[in-house]
């Protein structure tokens, strides 16, 4: 298994087309995004915004591209939520549940 590479400066055609070819996505989307030169266009166009740093375009896609073909099934298994910072992510864990480590009758 190879390792797409996440910098811009070693793009060519050939890894871009692998990584659109990893997603779950239709052939008529993935024409669509078959124009992208870069990774960051590539998740500028996913995300629907435009950024400065390449690692904004790739945070503010991961909703987008965790909900390209499941989004409904996600949704219905509660599995996406909001991170503290506002941003879409998988709920990978249970809720923490504080409990006291001192027994109650030392308090």
């Amino acid at each position: 298994m190879s390792c797409l590479p996440m910098s811009n400066s070693q793009v060519t055609p050939e890894t871009l087309s692998e990584y659109l070819a990893h997603l779950p996505m239709t052939a008529e989307q993935r024409a669509e995004l078959a124009g992208c030169t870069s990774f960051t266009e590539l998740h500028e166009r996913l995300s629907s915004s435009t950024f400065d740093a390449p690692t904004d375009a790739a945070q503010a896609s991961v909703g987008r591209r965790l909900t390209l073909n499941t989004a409904e099934e996600l949704q219905d298994a509660e599995m996406l939520v909001l991170d503290a910072s506002g941003r879409v992510c998988l709920k990978a864990t249970p809720p923490i549940r504080r409990t006291r480590v001192v027994p109650e009758p030392w308090r």
